[in-house]
Formats: C-alpha cells, structure tokens, sequence
C-alpha cells in the first residue's frame, strides 16, 4: 500500500463530454438572453446618467481625439469663468478656477470609440455585452472549484439571476471589470490547481488585475487583496519576506480612505472615504 500526500491533486474543470456541452449550453443561453433583452431596448435611450456622462466622455474623445483635454464647455464664449455652470455633484464637474474635469478614467470610453465608430449606437454595448457574458462563464469556472456539477448552474445565475443581467445593457464598465476580477481569480486558481504554467498564470492574473484601476478607482483594493491572495502560490523562500510586507498594502490603502478627505480622491475611492468616515461617526 502506498501513502502519498493529503494535498489534492489537479482536477479536470470539465471532465466529460456532457458536461462540456452542458457547459456551452448554459453560455449560449446567457448569450442570447442578452442579445434578445437587448434587441427590446431603444438603442437611442440611456438609463441612467452614468452613461450619459461617459457617452460625452467618448464624444469628447471622438472629437479632439485628446484624451488629456477637458469636456467642451458649450457655454464658455460667454461664460469664460464659469460662473454659470451648475454647481454640485454633475456631469462633468466644474474645477477652479475655470474648467471642468471627467468623473472616471477615459479607459472605457477609449476602449468603446471604435466600437462606436464601426457599428454606431449599437457599438456601445458590444463591450457591456460580451464582458457580461464572459464574467458568467468565469463564474462558473470559479463555481467548479467548490462542485463538479456547479459549473452550470453557476453560469445561469451568475448571468441570469444577478446584476450582471442588468449592467450588460448598461453603457458602463461595470461587466468588464467583473471580468477582469474574475479571470484574475481564475487564473490564479489554475496556477494553484496545475491547470497552466506557474510563469503564464501569474502574467495573465497580474495583467488582469492590474488593468482595474484603469477603469475604476476602487480596483486598486481589489489588487492589493488579489496580491495576499496569490501569496500561497509564491516560492516558499519569498513568503517569509513578502507576507509581512503585503498586508501593509490594505493597511495602507484603508488609512488613506479613512483619513482623507473625498475632495482629495478621485470618483469611488471618495465615496469610499466618505463610507469610511460614516462609519467611524456611528
């Protein structure tokens, strides 16, 4: 009788033909659930003014073609202080002394343009759409890891039974971020489970992570806890080191929140701190 190692071995994240098609059942069915709930959708029509405000991002890209530029201000040939532009939490908001400033990153928007230019309105969501069908399948993979028979039932309510249904049809960056958190999982999971080479594993999750922050302020916190949750997977030497060293990371990023003003951060990472600071009056 042999005795070998208590520690689970690699296993097969589809492991037969059925499952497989099962699968790629569940996929196309959130796919053309989408494709059919978007197709009711009047393509003209924003629902939210999220959209709205990155749609003028894109228009501004689309037509200075300078992403470091500033919203046109339509008004500013008789208004050159600004004194007249609305004040408050708006779309673009206005700066001192004269000017206005982007409320996100003009990744999404850049990312889009194309997209708008080659199919129009219809290339707004092309994004939204495909990111949300992909972040269900990631679901699924990640749900895999806990039951054999989850992946499927994880692809359906990840992509039918959540927000993700709703934020498709949304012109925003939300699915592909949730994409890219995913697939940062999942390809440290597969390094974990000896389903892809150690080197390429680690290069795709640090590529995948590192992209968020470029579309969200709030990723930056999702890479730090993507960095301690990877540490299992470091050489043995380097724990030693890097362990002490990367909880300073959220310790870090948390003081800063919860000590700054919102002023001082841009976009969620102000509403973050303003959470923060909530909290700490209750």
């Amino acid at each position: 009788m042999t005795t070998g190692s208590t520690q689970p071995g690699p296993t097969v994240l589809v492991s037969s033909p059925s499952s497989r098609l099962g699968f790629a059942f569940a996929i196309a069915l959130v796919s053309f659930t989408y494709i059919a709930a978007f197709s009711t959708l009047a393509p003209s029509v924003f629902w939210s003014p999220d959209e709205g405000a990155k749609f003028i991002q894109m228009r501004s890209l689309f037509h200075s073609g300078d992403a470091s530029g500033h919203p046109a201000y339509a008004g500013k040939a008789g208004d050159p202080l600004y004194v007249f532009y609305p004040p408050g939490h708006i779309y673009p908001r206005p700066v001192w002394p004269a000017g206005t400033r982007r409320n996100w990153p003009d990744t999404f928007p850049a990312l889009s343009l194309p997209l708008f230019r080659m199919f129009g309105t219809a290339g707004l969501y092309v994004i939204p759409l495909g990111c949300g069908v992909l972040t269900a399948a990631f679901a699924g993979l990640l749900a895999r890891r806990l039951a054999p028979s989850a992946a499927i039932p994880g692809v359906l309510l990840a992509g039918l039974a959540s927000p993700l249904l709703f934020l498709s049809m949304l012109f925003m960056e939300h699915t592909l971020a949730a994409a890219l958190a995913l697939g940062a999982l999942c390809c440290v999971m597969a390094v974990g489970y000896g389903h892809a080479p150690r080197l390429t594993g680690a290069a795709a999750s640090v590529f995948a992570a590192g992209a968020l922050p470029a579309l969200r302020d709030e990723g930056i916190l999702l890479l730090a806890a993507a960095a301690i949750a990877a540490l299992p997977l470091a050489p043995s030497r380097w724990k030693r080191a890097l362990l002490p060293a990367a909880w300073l990371v959220p310790a870090a990023l948390s003081a800063l929140l919860a000590a700054s003003g919102e002023s001082a951060l841009p976009g969620a990472l102000g509403e973050t701190a303003r959470g923060l600071r909530g909290l700490t009056t209750l």
